[in-house]
């Protein structure tokens, strides 16, 4: 899914009526999610998922190109895991 596509979707939702709009919502969720992701570590959308900042070990690369060994320093990242409802949507019984 694109940005565009996103705003297209947002769009005529609740009095959204135009691209601006929608981009302006979404530029302020994902600010505000960054934020407080930043300050807590976690956010947690009930009925969509949970994001969580994990910390990924030091580790050894090698560089496809040459074949040589790489440290790869230690390193934060986003991890999502979704919610049991989407995942139940995804994988029906």
């Amino acid at each position: 899914m694109t940005r565009r596509e996103l705003e297209q979707m947002l769009k005529g939702k609740d009095g959204i009526s135009t691209y601006k709009e929608a981009g302006i919502i979404l530029d302020a969720f994902i600010m505000s999610l960054s934020e407080f992701l930043l300050t807590t570590g976690s956010a947690t959308i009930p009925g969509f998922g949970t994001f969580k900042i994990v910390q990924q070990k030091a580790r050894k690369g090698r560089n496809p190109r040459s074949g040589a060994s790489v440290d790869v320093p230690a390193k934060s990242k986003v991890s999502f895991t979704a919610a049991t409802a989407i995942k139940e949507a995804l994988n029906p019984k």
